[in-house]
């Protein structure tokens, strides 16, 4: 029997509401638009949100 494994990568995961996380960019300057950052952000890349105040890549994302 093959035993399931849980991966909790932003690579391999899926964010709440289904978003798909794989091939994400992974930095603010590599991201296309604000919805593309809170995706990233949303499947878990937090460094997108340096004040942790839940608005990601604020250069793009001005006050969410």
């Amino acid at each position: 029997m093959k035993e399931s494994v849980e991966v909790d990568h932003p690579l391999f995961a899926k964010g709440a509401g289904g978003a798909q996380c794989k091939g994400l960019p992974s930095t603010c300057g590599q991201m296309a638009n604000c919805e593309q950052a809170k995706q990233a952000l949303e499947c878990g890349n937090k460094r997108l949100d340096r004040d942790k105040d839940g608005v990601p890549c604020e250069s793009i994302c001005p006050g969410g």
